[in-house]
């Protein structure tokens, strides 16, 4: 199974939800409490020099942040003090102090490779081992919870989203997989593998009883070449199966493989629950089954399907996870509590907000407490079950500033948030020269000009100083204006002026020295990148719009008369699907090439007779790979090498760099994690050494080597301080 919920950018772009503020809980003890506001003019270098604290590295340099827990990536320890958290779209692994909850520490996992898709933790009985499924990549990691660090990595390639487990013993973990069942001896990482032709193995649950007795929810091949979703008891010694019973398709879907499986402590009832659907909210069901009867005692619906479950045995209960996720989610997705004793639902425990539930795990010291992940909002929450109250939640990123945009002034970058503050950068150093603060939110219209910063205020656009951030113009408008970015082109400004979110109405040209209203150009009430592309002499203008699953139509405006002089459609395909949300191009001015982002295609057009004369499909890329990766999806950023022979390519929704060889017309192999979440605009320095990249949902900046490809940096805009 695949990860079960779209990828998050492909989510809020299609659906209208791209500032969607989760909560954001309070900040780590360590985070400095306030930054210094600075008057930009008076940093002397000689006379203040800029120092780290880092909140979000530890001493060895690992960040810690985290993007998109994975499916059943959560195991705490024993003594319920630590919980420890995969990442299906981060190669990160998290240790969480459950008393402060907070980060406590991130464990390198780039032994294991990249891109790894990480998912199931489990911890053995004595909490030493720890091992995690990486489907990305095809291998199992084992951890040493002691040094916390990764001591083997398994060629097993895991099942989607299926637990594993361990004998009573403790002597035995076993990884269902595509080839087999492996049982791997937790003390040394040794491991055997079981092949049974015709049987493929779901999640296990050995029995308490018989130590050669295994239960697994898997699929029975017919002679016939069906696939039977079949529960059976598997002896491990002769690997034959001793019973067996096809689950009939209410009780699942065929050949749909469980998320977990766990049996009672009298080894008389099985519970397995499964999540299904191609939409935003899952399908699926709880099951109870008689193992004395080999047969289902109860098969019951959970609302949003089921992508995880917690046995709660001490009070009788089954506590059910699912995902309600996307645009039309109400995002309260409800914790489900199944009674065993009469084998239903009998409770709903409301979460808020919630979406996309992805594990579920009993406090193992206290059993009146649960602990959740939501992989869209990035967070842990500590749930009591008592009271049905959440009682404690931690933020895995870290969000509260939320840069989405730098302002380029020569090689002095301005980053803009949802904030007050606006951040100075030297693009050419990477050096974060100081903040400004002014005296309005900023959350909309960001623009340089002449010297001076440019900002929508709704009815008004604000020019500010940036020397001390005061306003010294405010022009009135007679409409309410909702841009995201100002594109000045000669002594004119012009921005898409947005109905809801991504969702155009109209496109505005002023006269940037009066900000005097020129024209409006009404434009499709659909989905449009969040900018307007100007060509380097400012003779022509380009937009880029299109809803999901519709041509891609990129128009194309004489600068002069502001008049429409073409348009290219550009038919959906595999590869191909709308208009990016975060619209960059890229000029090769000596072979006349316009390189424009695409959402997870780049558009080549010819600069002269704009003519579109080729694609790059990024997904392609993992075709080459040989293997799945993170969906290239939600382009945001583009720039050439200094040499010119090279293409980057920033995807935000994988927060990731791709590289494509000019010279020789393909893909590299070679993908960089920017380690920067939600990426929503770039820029380059004058010389083009270095990319930049606003991301927005770990408020950072991530800096690039344009030569290499290579991550130089991630810029944590809350860590730096000046040292006077």
């Amino acid at each position: 199974m695949n990860r079960i919920s779209l990828p998050k950018l492909l989510i809020t772009f299609i659906l209208g939800i791209i500032y969607l503020n989760a909560c954001v809980p309070s900040m780590p003890a360590s985070t400095p409490s306030t930054i210094p506001t600075l008057n930009t003019s008076s940093l002397v270098p000689t006379q203040q020099r800029m120092i780290e604290t880092p909140r979000i590295m530890t001493e060895e340099g690992n960040y810690l942040q985290g993007w998109a827990p994975g499916n059943l990536g959560l195991a705490i320890s024993p003594d319920g003090k630590k919980a420890y958290v995969s990442f299906s779209l981060d190669d990160s692994l998290l240790v969480v102090d459950l008393a402060a909850l907070t980060i406590s520490d991130s464990i390198d996992v780039s032994a294991a490779g990249i891109q790894l898709s990480s998912d199931s933790a489990f911890l053995t009985l004595d909490g030493n081992k720890l091992y995690v499924s990486n489907p990305g990549v095809g291998n199992v990691m084992a951890i040493d919870t002691i040094s916390n660090k990764v001591m083997n990595v398994l060629p097993i390639h895991p099942i989607y989203s299926v637990a594993l487990a361990e004998s009573p013993d403790g002597s035995k973990v076993y990884i269902p997989s595509g080839d087999g069942l492996y049982i791997v001896n937790p003390a040394d990482d040794s491991y055997q593998r079981i092949d049974v032709p015709g049987v493929l193995f779901g999640p296990i649950a050995p029995s308490h009883k018989n130590p050669n007795l295994l239960y697994t929810v898997g699929t029975l091949i017919t002679d016939q070449g069906v696939f039977q979703s079949t529960f059976f008891a598997f002896n491990v010694t002769n690997q034959t199966i001793e019973r067996s019973m096809s689950l009939p398709s209410e009780v699942i879907q065929s050949p749909t493989i469980p998320c977990r499986l766990v049996i009672n402590l009298d080894e008389t009832v099985a519970y397995f629950g499964w999540y299904g659907g191609d939409g935003d909210r899952g399908i699926g069901n709880l099951v109870a089954f008689d193992l004395n009867n080999f047969q289902v005692l109860a098969s019951t619906p959970a609302d949003n399907g089921v992508t995880d479950f917690a046995v709660n045995e001490p009070l009788g209960k089954i506590y059910v996870i699912g995902i309600w996720s996307g645009g039309g989610s109400p995002l309260n997705t409800p914790v489900l509590e199944w009674d065993m004793s009469t084998n239903k639902f009998v409770r709903n425990i409301p979460l808020s907000p919630s979406a996309a539930q992805y594990a579920i795990a009993v406090d193992p010291t206290n059993s009146d407490f649960l602990y959740e992940t939501d992989g869209d909002l990035d967070i842990l929450r500590k749930i009591q079950i008592s009271t049905g109250n959440e009682v404690g939640r931690m933020q895995f990123n870290q969000e509260a500033f939320h840069p989405r945009a730098i302002a380029r002034d020569g090689d002095i970058g301005y980053v803009f948030g949802e904030s007050q503050s606006i951040y100075k950068l030297d693009l050419g150093s990477g050096q974060l020269m100081g903040r400004i603060t002014v005296p309005v939110q900023i959350d909309r219209g960001w623009g340089f000009y002449q010297g001076k910063l440019y900002v929508s205020s709704g009815k008004s656009i604000l020019v500010i100083d940036p020397s001390d951030g005061s306003i010294v113009q405010r022009y009135p408008l007679n409409f309410t204006f909702n841009p995201h970015f100002f594109t000045f082109f000669g002594d004119r400004m012009v921005a898409i002026d947005y109905e809801t979110m991504m969702i155009a109405q109209q496109l505005v040209f002023f006269d940037a020295r009066t900000m005097a209203l020129l024209k409006i150009i009404q434009l499709p009430h659909e989905p449009y990148g969040q900018k307007v592309v100007a060509s380097p002499d400012g003779s022509k203008l380009y937009i880029v719009g299109g809803p999901f699953g519709n041509p891609t139509v990129i128009t194309i405006i004489n600068a002069a008369t502001l008049e429409v002089s073409n348009t290219i459609e550009i038919p959906p395909g595999d590869q191909r699907y709308g208009a990016t949300g975060f619209l960059e191009g890229e000029f090769d001015e000596a072979n006349r090439i316009l390189y424009l982002l695409g959402f997870e295609s780049v558009y080549k057009i010819d600069m002269d007779t704009d003519r579109l004369i080729g694609t790059l499909d990024l997904i392609d890329i993992f075709e080459i790979w040989g293997r799945r990766g993170w969906t290239p999806t939600g382009l945001a950023g583009i720039s050439l090498s200094p040499s010119k022979d090279k293409l980057f390519i920033a995807a935000g929704d994988p927060h990731s760099l791709y590289t494509y060889d000019i010279t020789n017309s393909s893909w590299s192999t070679k993908i960089t994690n920017l380690k920067g979440y939600f990426i929503t605009d770039s820029v380059a320095s004058l010389d083009r050494h270095y990319l930049y990249t606003a991301n927005e949902r770990s408020d950072s900046v991530s800096m690039v080597d344009l030569t290499s490809g290579d991550l130089v940096k991630v810029i944590d805009l809350h860590s730096y301080l000046l040292e006077p």
